[in-house]
């Protein structure tokens, strides 16, 4: 699952002591419910607390780290560059979500990708992709997310770019790429990353004379074949794609 990050105001600084509070109490599915609570204050002020423009002082904290488990050192430890930089992507998108989902349906559309596949490489449910690809519903992205599609499409984007107001169109490339490309994806999403599918089955060489006095193949026999045949052909595509693409 993505980790959730907390909606706060992207004025607020990531770097300070509520933010960081913030960060940690939402990763650890403490709500401003749980807050009120554990340290008996007014609905406002859990409220403040869980959004990023309150702190609390020593005894409060000791008050939620006992509930829940967690230490006051582990709940003011301040974000990484990683934990910051997920966390303000997702702040932006949310912000900007009709022109992330814009240019989603952009790269979803050269590259001829189902919303089934696309929902299954972003990790999310096939209707609210749907929904949000009509600019219904509240569906947002982590930065993990973006990344995921957009490797498995090979796009030497960076997952910023989607939130730009530019046109996507000059940074994509031709729609032909794109479907090769989505061609991959799909054999890298059902069979595994390159080398992990199996072999294909070779059909047993037939002499002159065998092949004579052999039978048509049917039943059984027959649906072995066919099925040699198509891992043969799809790996052969495969490699071909692999040659073709940088």
């Amino acid at each position: 699952m993505p980790p959730r990050f907390p909606l706060i105001d992207r004025t607020v600084s990531l770097a300070s002591p509520e933010a960081v509070l913030t960060f940690r109490l939402t990763g650890h599915g403490v709500t401003a419910r749980h807050v009120r609570q554990a340290i008996g204050i007014n609905a406002r002020g859990a409220n403040d607390v869980v959004m990023g423009r309150a702190a609390l002082d020593a005894e409060g904290l000791a008050r939620i780290g006992k509930q829940f488990g967690l230490s006051i050192r582990r709940m003011t430890k301040p974000l990484s560059d990683e934990e910051a930089r997920g966390w303000r992507f997702y702040l932006a998108f949310a912000a900007e979500a009709g022109t992330a989902w814009s240019h989603i349906a952009e790269i979803l559309d050269l590259a001829g990708l189902q919303h089934g596949e696309a929902a299954a490489a972003l990790g999310i449910p096939r209707a609210s992709l749907s929904r949000a690809l009509h600019g219904k519903g509240r569906t947002l992205l982590t930065r993990c997310q973006v990344v995921a599609l957009l490797r498995g499409l090979r796009l030497r984007l960076e997952p910023e770019a989607i939130l730009a107001p530019r046109p996507l169109g000059q940074l994509l490339p031709g729609n032909a790429l794109m479907r090769a490309r989505k061609a991959a994806f799909e054999h890298h999403t059902r069979c595994g990353p390159p080398g992990s599918c199996p072999a294909p089955r070779g059909l047993r060489p037939t002499s002159a004379s065998t092949a004579r006095r052999s039978r048509p193949i049917s039943g059984p026999s027959l649906s072995a074949a066919c099925t040699a045949i198509f891992r043969l052909a799809t790996s052969r595509a495969y490699t071909v794609l692999s040659q073709l693409l940088p």
